[in-house]
């Protein structure tokens, strides 16, 4: 009957669906932020500048608040 081959199916479909998923809670797990997928070097370059824009920024800051960072720093 047909009941009788579905649960092999549904075994095989969750294994193959699982593994993807397992991979990326993993690196979740790990780097703390969901798994970049789709990146071309437009999208690396934009990060590499928001990265150099906010170092700017808390330099700025920095220099303002003498090295404070804080209420009670």
């Amino acid at each position: 009957m047909w009941w009788e081959s579905a649960p092999p199916f549904i075994l095989i479909g969750l294994a193959l669906a699982g593994m993807g998923h397992l991979q990326g809670w993993v690196h979740q797990g790990f780097y703390g932020k969901p798994k970049a997928v789709c990146i071309d070097s437009y999208d690396r370059k934009l990060a590499k500048r928001d990265a150099r824009i906010m170092q700017e920024i808390r330099q700025r800051q920095e220099a303002q608040t003498g090295g404070k960072k804080g209420f009670f720093s």
